[in-house]
């Protein structure tokens, strides 16, 4: 009782608390042997507030009163042995201090004291805590900011806004270092409010949340977000300890320097945002991955930033809009892969990659992309569009290219013929799959050079004519599909020269006479015709 009576109630919060038997008074919840173990006493109605157009702080509620307990906190209420849950969070202790006597209470796993006017330092009052789980001292919460919009008297007038939103505090606890959380062994939540250097995050390995508002930090051992926060200083080298980190936030945190090239050891890190800080030099990451994300929207402008990447994987995600232009064109990108998406819209007739130690690769298959094919790759190896609403005739510059060993053109809409500039003399095709589309004519005989050719699908077109004899040079193929188009005359006999041949389609076309012996002598798997 000398708790209640150190404090003033609005809501009656404790107005059951009349006799002995304290397990039948509100927020109490006692163990099956009487013992108290659970006190939640939080505001149940915590004041609404905005910033008004005049920077004033207004209530957007309803409440016509403070619901809020007031007062001083008795440290009889750390006495009670075996409590492990406290929760008296956005209550109002006038900026008292943190009882020493906290560390006596050695059985809490839950204890939230966030946004209660606490003002102290942080030192060793929750050292003895080894049993915690979820500790949350934040003091400050986000709320609408209206004063950060602002009319531009332009012609015509312009709307313009900064953050939406800004930080209320509800007191002030610093710590002017983490040492006391070394001992909390069990604790895998942590919210706080407070500007903490990045470096010392990094030795809090156990955590699965860390969370460090206005001045916001959430950190895991996957994930760290600091946006929007105020950390100054660099990024430490000792960052490349969190092998497990696949995400790291960091927008807005006036962060200065160079990025250390010790991030690139971080293998599993899949998002890396460093947006609006001060940040010189390159970013030093070269693959990104962030496949079956579910990403959504169109891409962020930040990946413009990330100068030295050349690796970067978007496949099997839900983006949308336009492929931006100068994702084509990044100085060091090797490999992009942003198929199964909904990407809309044309792509550049000139698509620049950079050659490195990976195959160079661009694949946008599976989207809505429309528009002509592009008509210049320069260091292109492997080039997947099938799958989309391009138009027009195949480029003859493709079948120039020298290094290139996949072209994947299916199921589009482009017509006309097959250009004769495919498989020059120097070529290294392997792939080749123009299925599906509106091609007419006969196929080429350049294609007999293509020497390295593996798997040839020209099925479900309007080719004509016959198969050409100088195909036979292709020894090495294992795949042809030439169904549904318009070939005449017998068996093509070529086929005999395909030793390595596993899967052969030959039906929906004009051919005739008896299937040759020889077909029995390959080792096709599958055979359609």
């Amino acid at each position: 009782m000398s708790f209640k009576s150190l404090l003033t109630d609005p809501s009656n919060l404790l107005s059951s608390w009349k006799g002995d038997n304290c397990c039948n008074w509100n927020g109490i919840k006692c163990s099956s042997s009487g013992h108290v173990v659970f006190f939640n006493l939080q505001n149940p109605h915590p004041d609404e507030v905005i910033i008004n157009a005049n920077k004033e702080v207004v209530s957007s509620s309803n409440n016509e009163s403070d619901f809020a307990l007031k007062g001083t906190l008795s440290p009889l209420l750390f006495t009670i042995d075996h409590i492990q849950y406290l929760d008296l969070s956005f209550s109002n202790f006038v900026f008292s201090k943190l009882l020493a006597e906290i560390s006596n209470v050695t059985n809490f796993t839950y204890l939230n004291l966030s946004n209660s006017m606490f003002q102290d330092s942080i030192t060793t009052q929750f050292s003895n805590l080894t049993s915690l789980r979820s500790l949350d001292l934040s003091c400050a919460i986000l709320v609408p900011d209206l004063s950060s919009i602002t009319v531009s008297l332009t012609l015509p007038p312009k709307l313009d806004s900064r953050s939406l939103l800004s930080f209320i505090s509800y007191g002030y606890l610093s710590s002017p270092n983490l040492r006391w959380l070394e001992g909390l062994r069990n604790l895998r939540y942590l919210v706080m409010t407070e500007r903490i250097l990045i470096d010392q995050l990094l030795n809090l390995t156990s955590l699965s949340v860390l969370d460090i508002r206005a001045d916001i930090l959430s950190y895991g051992q996957t994930y760290l977000d600091i946006s929007v926060t105020q950390v100054g200083g660099t990024v430490p080298s000792s960052l490349r300890n969190s092998t497990t980190l696949t995400v790291f936030l960091a927008d807005g945190c006036l962060i200065q320097g160079s990025i250390p090239s010790s991030i690139t050891k971080l293998k599993k890190l899949r998002l890396l945002m460093l947006n609006d800080n001060n940040i010189t030099g390159q970013l030093p990451p070269e693959i990104l991955e962030f496949t079956s994300y579910n990403m959504r929207g169109e891409i962020q402008k930040f990946f413009s930033n990330l100068t030295s990447l050349v690796v970067l994987l978007l496949e099997n995600n839900s983006l949308s809009g336009a492929i931006p232009y100068w994702m084509f064109n990044l100085p060091y990108l090797s490999v992009l892969d942003l198929s199964m998406n909904n990407f809309e819209g044309v792509i550049p007739p000139s698509i620049q990659m950079k050659s490195s130690l990976f195959p160079s690769i661009v694949n946008l298959a599976r989207n809505k992309l429309e528009g002509p094919i592009p008509t210049q790759l320069e260091n292109v190896n492997v080039i997947d569009l099938s799958l989309n609403n391009f138009v027009g005739s195949i480029p003859a510059q493709i079948g120039e290219i020298p290094a290139i060993r996949s072209i994947s053109l299916s199921k589009n809409k482009i017509h006309g013929s097959i250009p004769e500039s495919f498989c020059q003399s120097t070529n290294v095709l392997q792939v080749l799959d123009l299925s599906n589309n509106n091609l007419s004519g006969p196929i080429p005989h350049s294609l007999g050079n293509c020497k390295s050719l593996i798997y040839l699908s020209l099925g479900q077109k309007k080719l004509t004519g016959s198969v050409p004899e100088e195909l036979e040079r292709i020894t090495s193929l294992r795949y042809l599909d030439l169904n549904g188009n318009e070939f005449k005359g017998s068996f093509p006999t070529v086929i005999e020269k395909f030793q390595e041949l596993e899967i052969l389609n030959l039906a929906s076309n004009r051919f005739k006479g008896r299937i040759p012996k020889f077909i029995g002598d390959l080792l096709i798997k599958e055979l359609q015709g």
